[in-house]
């Protein structure tokens, strides 16, 4: 190794160094993964849960893996309830001393048939669909903020390929789901001439606790339920949380600064042979 190739190893600054990061719904499965490569990246990252003794519990796993002077913070919330949405924008702008990276990854599931939306509806569309498009219009003005000091401010929603397909009792997901991305992609007609991109990150069949939890919770039922879709999957598995994350990086990063509007179904080509 040359002195100059050894000194610029040496000198080498983490992709994401200063910047300031907030995931929703970041203390497990894709979120937790967002979060911890943004933390290997150099960056400070909040994330956000309901649970106070997970979010501690989160942050200070996070922390271990924080590279140079990031680290990782959150705020308990639950942004389902509307008044808590005001709330977690101004204490993660608090905490973060502005913002550059907003990723919205919180989301729930459910199942309901089309004669059960009453009982589902509102569950599902206030986490999925109202909670991210009241915290991205909070924030828009510190994104705004990010973009005049040169910081290259993006946002990133994590939707999914339901959008793409058909699936029965999925109805009011999907339907919350492709409300998200319309909604993203018009936000980033808007906003880009403003300085912040705005993509979309749409998971295929990916292995967290949330997917898991769709076969019932039971471990031999979550085996099964991977097993037959790998065995439908183009790619012959299902995906792995870092490999959503590794997608979100890149579009929050410098090598993405001609992509706005996009969507990125990570899914192994899932839809492909399910639409």
């Amino acid at each position: 190794m040359t002195p100059s190739s050894s000194t610029a190893t040496a000198t080498a600054t983490p992709a994401f160094a200063t910047k300031r990061v907030l995931v929703t719904g970041g203390n497990s499965g894709i979120g937790y993964a967002i979060a911890e490569k943004f933390l290997q990246e150099g960056a400070t990252v909040a994330i956000t849960g309901r649970r106070e003794d997970k979010n501690k519990e989160t942050v200070d796993q996070l922390n271990k893996g924080a590279v140079g002077s990031a680290r990782a913070l959150y705020i308990t919330s639950d942004l389902s309830k509307e008044d808590q949405i005001e709330v977690t924008a101004k204490k993660a702008v608090e905490l973060l001393g502005g913002l550059d990276i907003l990723v919205h990854n919180a989301g729930v599931g459910g199942f309901a048939a089309v004669d059960q939306a009453a009982s589902a509806y509102a569950a599902i569309m206030d986490t999925n669909l109202r909670a991210p498009i009241l915290l991205t219009s909070y924030l828009v003005p510190e994104l705004r903020k990010s973009a005049k000091d040169g910081h290259h401010p993006s946002i990133i929603f994590i939707s999914s390929i339901v959008t793409a397909i058909h699936a029965k009792n999925f109805g009011i997901y999907s339907a919350s789901k492709a409300g998200l991305t319309h909604y993203a992609k018009t936000a980033a007609y808007e906003l880009t001439a403003d300085g912040v991109r705005v993509n979309i990150v749409s998971p295929g069949p990916t292995r967290t606790p949330i997917f898991s939890a769709s076969s019932g919770a039971n471990a031999e039922k979550a085996k099964e339920m991977f097993d037959e879709i790998a065995a439908k999957s183009p790619v012959g598995r299902i995906g792995e949380p870092s490999e959503i994350a590794d997608s979100v990086l890149f579009l929050a990063s410098e090598k993405a600064l001609y992509l706005t509007g996009s969507d990125l179904f990570i899914d192994g080509g899932y839809s492909l042979v399910s639409a």
